[in-house]
Formats: structure tokens, sequence, C-alpha cells
């Protein structure tokens, strides 16, 4: 069951503890929203969509997006939640080598229209 008490202040709450406690001057920007989808059954479900991780030039490489992306995890893990993201080279980073870290941390490539969709599900949701 996906937790209903959660919700954008939540996230919200997420990204300002990630960006000024935790990783304070390495984040450049971080964007998390609350989404929510009905399926053919007209069930309600919510996923986390994962807009953006950004960090640093000078703290790039260091393994810090990593960690985040790992706190992030954590957290839909707890809250029974799905993330999804769109993976792009927009900014710069190789799509290989992006795509490898989000399977690493068990993110799978949807292949919809060649869109870039990876969705993680959470260890306690069936897939």
């Amino acid at each position: 069951m996906i937790n209903q008490e959660l919700n954008q202040v939540l996230l919200d709450e997420l990204i300002v503890r990630i960006k000024t406690v935790k990783y304070k001057n390495l984040i450049q920007d971080l964007k998390l929203e609350l989404q929510c989808i009905e399926d053919c059954t007209n069930v309600h479900y919510n996923y986390i969509l994962l807009r953006l991780i950004k960090i640093k030039p000078s703290q790039r490489c260091k393994g810090w997006g990593q960690a985040v992306l790992g706190d992030i995890i954590g957290f839909a893990d707890h809250n029974n939640i799905k993330i999804q993201l769109y993976c792009t080279n927009i900014y710069g980073m190789d799509l290989l080598r992006l795509k490898a870290l989000y399977k690493k941390h068990g993110f799978v490539e949807m292949n919809i229209d060649n869109d870039g969709r990876m969705i993680y599900f959470n260890r306690k949701i069936k897939i």
C-alpha cells in the first residue's frame, strides 16, 4: 500500500534538508515532484518524479550525485513509492554513463517512445 500521507510539502522538506544540511554547498539544484496517475481500473498511484539532480561544477565526479540519489531512493523505500525520471544528456553528462548509473541503483529503462523514461520500483512494491 502506498503511503497516503506523502505530499509535496514532505518532498520539499527533503529537498531543503538535502541541499542545505546534508550536502550543503555541494548541490546546485534538486527538483522532485509528487505525481499521481490513474490506472485503467481507476486506482490512483503516487510516484516521485525526479526532475533534476545538479551538482556544483567543482564537486562533480566525486560521488555526490550517487549519494543524493541514494537518499532519494531511501526516502522512496521508506514511503513505499516509485521514482520516475527521464534520462537525458541536456546538462552534458554522457547518456550511456548516466543510464548505467541509474540502472546500478535499481532503475529500469521503460523503452516507451524512446523518451529515456526510467522507473525505480520500491523493493516493497510488486511490479
